[in-house]
């Protein structure tokens, strides 16, 4: 346990930068343990809170802006390809495009806070 604690002392910014770009990404990590350690880090003036919002937000912006442009690039092929495990592929692609340009920016807001929906809003923005 020491040494994790050394290791956010001396990396802690990299880290949670690391850790913004991975999460909006979509790679499946725990990341709220981390930032609770970083968390009591702050309380106790190890760890500049500003700091580490920066970081964490530097990272997440770079993941979102990935996504987006990669629908913005290849959008209808990638959907095609994810929907193809679906049971009913077509349905699947023609009802997440009618979803996205039917709510807009509803669908983009409400997808942040479904579980395993980190990175559809930047992808169905880049596609719209």
């Amino acid at each position: 346990m020491e040494q994790i604690t050394e290791l956010l002392q001396m990396y802690g910014y990299p880290i949670l930068f690391g850790l913004g770009l991975i999460e909006f990404l979509g790679v499946p990590v725990a990341t709220a343990p981390v930032l609770l350690v970083v968390g009591a880090f702050a309380a106790a003036g190890t760890i500049s809170p500003i700091g580490a919002i920066i970081a964490v937000t530097a990272g997440g912006l770079i993941g979102e802006s990935t996504w987006y442009t990669v629908a913005r690039w290849r959008g209808d092929r990638l959907l095609h390809i994810a929907c193809g495990l679906a049971s009913n592929p077509n349905v699947c692609v023609v009802g997440f495009a009618q979803r996205v340009r039917r709510t807009g920016a509803t669908v983009l807001i409400v997808a942040k806070f479904l579980p395993a929906g980190g990175a559809v809003p930047a992808f169905a923005a880049g596609l719209a």
